[in-house]
């Protein structure tokens, strides 16, 4: 099973027989965003099991990114902080230590793990824990994390950055 494929976080639902995802509401914090028919559903998971989608809540809190490396090590990040951990039979939450939104989620192994967002927030998770690392932003939010090994990692949004004469305005880090 391909853990980048198996889960997915449901931003909204259509109302039918079978669910069909769709990109979470553009601001988080209210239920704008969702197509006319479709409604909003908050910390919800879309699993799928080779045949059909199964759709369970894990939280009261909106997931915006999935990622894992494999069936029984799945991570899901999200509002206020949220970074949930599946371990093929259940979702736990993993302390972040922040009420920060969390944008995207990316790892090149279980050991090598960052997660993105408001505040230019980044957190790396070593295999044990999550722990802040500085992003180099002064302020901003960080939308998309991706890279290749521990040493090429790209990651993208918008924010102020520092410069030898002041900050300068930017959007990819």
């Amino acid at each position: 099973v391909d853990a980048n494929r198996a889960h997915a976080c449901v931003g909204c639902f259509i109302l039918a027989s079978a669910p069909v995802l769709c990109k979470p509401a553009v601001d988080s914090r209210t239920d704008r965003g969702c197509p006319t028919g479709q409604v909003r559903c908050r910390g919800r998971i879309a699993h799928f099991n080779g045949v059909n989608w199964i759709v369970q809540t894990v939280t009261n809190k909106d997931l915006r990114a999935v990622w894992g490396t494999s069936a029984t090590n799945v991570y899901a990040v999200g509002a206020s902080g949220t970074i949930l951990h599946y371990d093929g039979s259940g979702w736990s939450s993993q302390n972040s230590s922040t009420l920060s939104s969390f944008f995207d989620i990316w790892g090149y192994d279980a050991d090598h793990i960052w997660a993105v967002g408001d505040y230019a927030d980044v957190l790396f998770f070593d295999g044990s824990s999550w722990s802040r690392r500085t992003s180099g932003l002064f302020s901003g939010t960080l939308y998309g994390i991706t890279g290749f090994d521990g040493s090429n990692i790209i990651a993208v949004g918008w924010g102020q950055f520092p410069t030898d004469y002041g900050t300068t305005s930017g959007g990819i880090i």
